[in-house]
């Protein structure tokens, strides 16, 4: 068994979380006071549920052991989730991880909560530094920060794409010496390549590059304006943080939520009118754009994506706070879905990890996990050269980040104390993932 965790709160988040913790053989004790939320994981899921408020110290107190390792409060109430954590710590020594949506609670040194919290997931500002590279660069079909100043980023290969129809090792002559090509994506198979292979229209590149130079290896040009459909938090978020350096603006069909919005967005220019509106979708949208649907309702958002696509957008990006898979727009010309579930889900999960050296990210579109592991001295892999590690052979070690430079490997490379490692491994919905499981066996 891995170990124990205590989670407060059966939310869409949670569940996509439970799913990666239990396949990794973590024993979970999940806490809510909705009984049919907890019927539902009950079902699905070999778990133990406990039904009370999850921010009473006696729930709180029944929930723990001394063996449990990580409470995870994630109800949808901040002050819930900080109450929880404040509890918590007064009884035992458990590492505590918190969701807040409103940063304004922990913004003050003297806030009593703070010394309870060990790490804290703001859900606004992970969701952004999941998507703000490719809310500039959408080509990219994601762009993940792995460390050291380095993005992991795939990129689908067009007909009139530069890297298209050339060997990988020509491609090296006109790439920064930043970049480095970890793994190649074809006919829905991520396979074994060489220097001298050539690639063909329609391949997915993964590549690690320096997040200064990801411009470099784009074939667009970037998208200088941003359009957002329909207030949220997320959007007032976004709209703030693009609005830097960003032209930004704003639909929202309701008039009280538009007024609210204007007053928070002093950069930002925001409309009252309807987002479903095709003839007012039609004199907004340019080609150099990034359009944006981040409502709280997931349907809303799905029929604003579609609207917009309809009427031009090339690049749309559609916010799902709730719907997991399966559901009949999942397969679109959307062109990028924002799972908040998942996101938030990864960020945990790279807390939960960090101890052991290894951050974890899982993108969707090409069912790709990257795992960055760094060696320490005392790490079994260490001196150890690539041919000699014996892994599961769906791992793939796609690049070695050495003295804060990319390098392509090679099976005879030697690992060293300090190197970092991008391990990729292909993925099915709800399959286990083997590289996890193999670097925490270690």
């Amino acid at each position: 068994m891995a170990g124990i965790i205590t989670i407060f709160g059966a939310s869409a988040s949670c569940e996509a979380l439970i799913e990666q913790l239990v396949q990794l053989g973590y024993q979970i004790t999940l806490v809510d006071n909705d009984l049919s939320a907890l019927t539902h994981f009950e079902k699905n899921y070999n778990i133990i549920t406990i039904h009370g408020k999850p921010s009473h110290p006696e729930v709180i107190k029944s929930s723990l052991s001394d063996e449990t390792q990580y409470l995870i409060a994630m109800t949808q109430d901040d002050e819930t989730n900080l109450l929880t954590c404040y509890i918590a710590k007064s009884i035992t020594a458990v590492t505590t991880i918190t969701c807040i949506h409103d940063s304004a609670y922990l913004s003050k040194s003297e806030n009593i909560y703070t010394h309870a919290i060990d790490y804290t997931i703001h859900i606004n500002q992970s969701i952004i530094e999941d998507i703000k590279h490719i809310f500039i660069h959408p080509e990219f079909i994601h762009a993940n920060y792995i460390g050291g100043g380095y993005l992991s980023a795939s990129v689908k290969l067009t007909e009139d794409h530069p890297w298209t129809g050339i060997s990988l090792e020509k491609m090296e002559n006109s790439t920064p010496k930043s970049c480095v090509i970890s793994g190649l994506y074809r006919d829905g198979v991520w396979r074994s390549f060489r220097k001298n292979t050539r690639t063909t229209e329609g391949d997915i590149l993964l590549v690690v590059i320096h997040q200064d130079q990801l411009a470099s290896i784009a074939n667009q040009p970037p998208c200088t304006e941003i359009l957002f459909l329909g207030n949220s938090t997320l959007a007032i978020s976004c709209c703030q943080y693009f609005s830097k350096q960003n032209t930004t603006t704003l639909l929202e069909p309701n008039k009280k939520l538009c007024n609210l919005a204007a007053s928070q967005l002093p950069k930002t220019e925001v409309i009252h009118t309807n987002p479903e509106n095709k003839k007012t979708l039609m004199t907004m949208i340019s080609r150099n754009q990034t359009v944006a649907a981040l409502s709280p309702d997931d349907e809303n958002n799905l029929v604003y994506s579609f609207q917009a696509y309809d009427t031009g957008a090339l690049q749309t990006f559609n916010l799902i706070n709730k719907i997991r898979e399966g559901h009949i727009f999942e397969s679109s010309p959307i062109s990028h879905m924002v799972l908040k579930t998942q996101i938030i889900s990864d960020h945990i999960m790279r807390n939960i990890l960090s101890e052991k050296k290894v951050c974890y990210y899982y993108t969707r579109p090409n069912l790709l996990q990257l795992i960055i592991l760094e060696i320490l001295p005392e790490h079994p892999f260490c001196n150890q050269t690539i041919n000699d590690l014996s892994l599961d052979p769906h791992i793939i070690i796609g690049c070695i980040i050495r003295d804060e430079k990319p390098l392509f490997t090679e099976k005879t490379t030697a690992l060293l104390a300090g190197d970092k490692l991008l391990i990729y491994t292909p993925h099915k919905a709800h399959d286990s993932n083997p590289a996890i499981k193999a670097l925490l066996s270690q």
